[in-house]
């Protein structure tokens, strides 16, 4: 969602903010995009399988479960990128052969559930996506029961676990990166200024969950109501909260223009940003954040740029247009499974999307970088870490190459 307003050159006062934020809640909304129609994927004949384990001479079916069927010509050609993306690796797969049939789940629980047991009746070996939350914990009572794992697009990690999977980047993952810099310069305070919501509540689990893993301590919690009234009734506690915690890292999981009005009050109350390291778990690549003084030194974590410009070279070399922010989820999932695939023909593994396959501490090489699945169900990135500057951001420190050495 773009950040509406542009804000002036000399920050944003609580008052200014105040009014970005009226149209930041409200005009949210998608470029239209024409989109391709949508042809059904050719069926191969079925091949008599056992769930879980797989022909070696014979194609892998798997399921792709895309957000079609909405009637929304922005959604359709949302979906349509993913379906792209993933058709994309299945080219690039070498060593191994995957049969990708796509199901249409119109974002729609129910419908997400029916085109699950149907994947699952022509034999399907494993499921790619859906996108929505809502949608993955429709899906995976049902792939469980079969033991087909679920490599979903979303980034709720509460839909995570008993075999379905997290692509997205989560805000646990968003978190581990920057504390991990923290903790190796020294910053082991953290505290935490979370919207008081669904989206909050992942956020602070997230980051405490961040902070263990990164030897840093949470030390302050605090929350707002996300909108014009709340940030403002709460605003000096959660800055007092901060000061009188002594924390040294102060993590906000708010966005676009919410972030912008939240962290205006910070030094408005005390609370000096120059004193602390600020973090945002969202991003803060667009060019209106450089213009807030309060955001001016912010951290936050994004996928590998280089990478992921690779792939948009890629990508519209083929397709022609940009793919969409998903797309790059759906390609990294099923190169995932042709990876386990090509280690299971060599190794002769009767089971290659087994849950030790898919969670490898080595990981998975894809177009947004390293990635890794962890035993819960969650996914661990190889993020950048960037720095929010008065002109364009900077690296603060690179993605790493591989797990286990940052900025490699």
């Amino acid at each position: 969602m773009p950040l509406i307003a542009s804000f002036g050159q000399r920050g944003m006062t609580p008052a200014l903010a105040a009014l970005a934020l009226t149209f930041g809640l409200a005009a949210c909304s998608v470029p239209s995009v024409p989109s391709q129609s949508a042809q059904p994927a050719p069926v191969a004949p079925v091949v008599e399988t056992v769930p879980g384990q797989f022909n070696a001479s014979a194609p892998v079916r798997i399921a792709l479960l895309a957000p079609y069927g909405t009637g929304d010509a922005d959604r359709e050609a949302r979906a349509q990128s993913i379906e792209n993306a993933a058709r994309l690796a299945v080219r690039d797969i070498q060593g191994a052969t995957i049969d990708l049939v796509t199901y249409g789940t119109a974002e729609n629980p129910e419908t997400a559930a029916d085109a699950a047991r149907r994947a699952i009746a022509d034999g399907a070996q494993m499921i790619v996506g859906p996108v929505f939350s809502s949608s993955v914990a429709a899906v995976q009572p049902i792939a469980a029961a079969a033991n087909i794992p679920v490599l979903s697009l979303s980034n709720n990690t509460e839909v995570a676990g008993n075999g379905a999977y997290v692509l997205g980047v989560t805000f646990e993952d968003t978190a581990r990166r920057a504390l991990t810099e923290a903790a190796e310069r020294g910053l082991r305070r953290v505290g935490l200024i979370h919207t008081d919501d669904l989206e909050g509540r992942v956020a602070r689990d997230g980051v405490r969950a961040a902070a263990v893993q990164t030897g840093t301590q949470v030390v302050a919690t605090a929350s707002y109501p996300r909108s014009q009234q709340g940030i403002p009734a709460s605003a000096e506690a959660y800055v007092n909260a901060m000061v009188s915690s002594g924390a040294e890292v102060v993590v906000m999981n708010d966005r676009d223009a919410g972030l912008v009005y939240a962290s205006s009050f910070l030094p408005f109350y005390g609370l000096d940003t120059r004193d602390i390291q600020l973090v945002s778990l969202a991003p803060l690549e667009n060019d209106a954040f450089a213009r807030e003084r309060t955001l001016r030194g912010a951290w936050f974590s994004v996928p590998d740029p280089e990478l992921e410009e690779l792939f948009t070279l890629r990508y519209s070399s083929v397709y022609g247009g940009e793919p969409h922010s998903l797309a790059g989820l759906a390609y990294d999932a099923v190169a995932a499974a042709g990876a386990m695939l090509v280690d299971a023909q060599q190794t002769q593994d009767a089971t290659p999307f087994s849950a030790e396959d898919i969670q490898t501490p080595l990981g998975f090489a894809g177009v947004n970088g390293v990635f890794r699945f962890t035993p819960n169900g969650h996914i661990e990135r190889g993020l950048t870490l960037m720095r929010v500057t008065d002109t364009t951001p900077e690296v603060v420190s690179p993605a790493p190459g591989r797990f286990g050495v940052i900025g490699s």
